[in-house]
C-alpha cells in the first residue's frame, strides 16, 4: 500500500513535469511561430559595414553635425557612467575620447566617502551602473537614461555638472518589482516639455510623460525637439506617464522593445532585440492604444543582442550596436535596406 502511495506520488510529480515541458514548447513554438510570420514582407537589412568600438555592453547612441559640418557619434554602455566620442574615417572608427561622468555624479548626489564606507559604495554603484539611451547636442549637453532609477540626468561636459534631473513615474509598481530592468529603455525629447519612452518587456509600449497639470498630446514631427524648438531644462523636472501605445496583439507576448529614436525627417523607430526587427511606425494619435506599424526590417542574424539604434538615412541606412560584453569583436553595425537606391551615406 505504501509503495502504491509512492508510486502515485512519483507518477504526479512526472506529470507535472511533463505538463510543463510541454506549455514551454508551446509557448516557445507560438513565439517562433510569430517571430517567422513577423518577415514575411519584410526587407532583410544588409551589414554593409562593421565596426569595433571599445566600450563594452552599449546601450545607447547619438549623433550630432558641428559647427565644422562633422558628424561627431556618442555612445554610452550600461556598466560604466562613460560617454564615448567618435567619428568614422576610412579606417573605420576613429578619434575616440572617453567623456567620463562619474565625478560630476558624485558630487551632485553622493555625500559620503566611497573609498571607506560600504554603504557609500552600493549609492555608488546603484548611481552610476545602468545606464540605457543617450542623446547629445551640439552644445556640449547629453541627456542620459538611467534605467533602475527612472531618471534621466543632464550632463555638462563642459562644466563636468549634472544640471538637471527629469524623475519619470511610469505609475507600473508590478513591472518594476518584477523586474527592476524593464522600464526606461529609449526615450525622445519633445519641444512641448514632454517626452516619450519605451517599456521594454511585460506589454512592451510606449509611454507619454508630462507635467501632472498636463494633458497628453500624441506626437507629430512638429512635435519633436529641435535647436529651435528645444526642450525647456530646469535643474529638476517630474514627468507623469499620461497615454501608453502597446505593441500589436501578435508581437505582444513574443518581442521586447530595446530603443525608440527618430529619423532626421521625424518618423519614430522602433528596434527590438528579441525579435530582431526595426520597425517604422506611424505619429501616435492620443485616439489610438496600439502602435501602428508602417514597415518592418528584419536584422541579420549575425546580430544577435541589438540594443541601440540610429536612423541615418530614412528607410534606408541604419547603425546598430550590440550590447557584448567583449570589446575584441564588432560591436557597431551600419545596415542597409535591400531596396535603396543610389549612393551609400558618407560616413566618413
Amino acid at each position: 500500500m505504501v509503495e502504491i502511495k509512492i508510486f502515485q506520488k512519483l507518477y504526479y510529480k512526472i506529470f507535472l513535469i511533463l505538463l510543463f515541458v510541454a506549455f514551454v514548447f508551446i509557448l516557445s513554438f507560438k513565439e517562433s511561430e510569430t517571430k517567422s510570420t513577423l518577415f514575411t514582407d519584410s526587407d532583410e537589412l544588409k551589414i554593409k559595414s562593421k565596426y569595433t568600438l571599445p566600450l563594452r555592453e552599449i546601450s545607447g547612441l547619438s549623433k550630432i553635425r558641428d559647427h565644422d559640418g562633422r558628424d561627431l557619434f556618442y555612445a554610452v554602455g550600461d556598466k560604466y557612467p562613460i560617454i564615448v566620442k567618435f567619428e568614422f574615417s576610412s579606417n573605420g572608427i576613429d578619434k575616440i575620447n572617453y567623456i567620463d561622468f562619474s565625478q560630476a555624479i558624485i558630487d551632485k548626489f553622493i555625500f559620503c566617502n566611497v573609498a571607506s564606507n560600504i554603504n557609500c559604495k552600493k549609492m555608488h554603484n546603484l548611481f552610476t551602473t545602468q545606464w540605457e539611451a543617450l542623446h547629445s547636442t551640439d552644445s556640449g549637453y547629453h541627456f542620459i537614461l538611467h534605467e533602475q532609477l527612472d531618471t534621466i540626468f543632464l550632463y555638462n561636459h563642459r562644466r563636468n555638472e549634472i544640471v538637471s534631473t527629469i524623475n519619470l513615474n511610469f505609475n507600473d509598481e508590478k513591472t518594476r518589482h518584477n523586474n527592476s530592468n524593464g522600464m526606461g529603455e529609449g526615450f525622445i525629447l519633445l519641444n512641448n516639455n514632454h517626452l516619450l519612452s519605451i517599456k521594454e518587456r511585460s506589454d512592451p509600449s510606449i509611454s507619454e510623460f508630462s507635467e501632472k497639470s498636463k494633458s497628453c498630446q500624441g506626437y507629430s514631427k512638429d512635435k519633436l525637439s529641435t535647436i529651435s524648438k528645444p526642450f525647456k531644462i530646469s535643474p529638476k523636472i517630474y514627468l507623469e506617464k499620461c497615454k501608453t501605445w502597446a505593441l500589436p496583439k501578435k508581437l505582444r507576448s513574443a518581442c521586447d522593445l530595446s530603443e525608440l529614436v527618430s529619423s532626421p525627417q521625424g518618423n519614430l523607430y522602433l528596434l527590438s532585440q528579441k525579435c530582431n526587427f526595426i520597425a517604422k511606425i506611424k505619429d501616435l494619435d492620443l485616439l489610438e492604444d496600439k502602435i501602428d506599424i508602417v514597415k518592418i526590417w528584419k536584422i541579420p542574424s549575425q546580430i544577435s543582442k541589438a540594443e541601440a539604434l540610429l536612423v541615418l538615412e530614412e528607410e534606408k541606412l541604419f547603425l546598430v550596436a550590440e550590447d557584448n560584453v567583449k570589446v575584441d569583436k564588432p560591436n557597431i553595425f551600419l545596415l542597409e535596406s535591400d531596396d535603396k537606391k543610389g549612393e551609400l551615406l558618407n560616413l566618413n
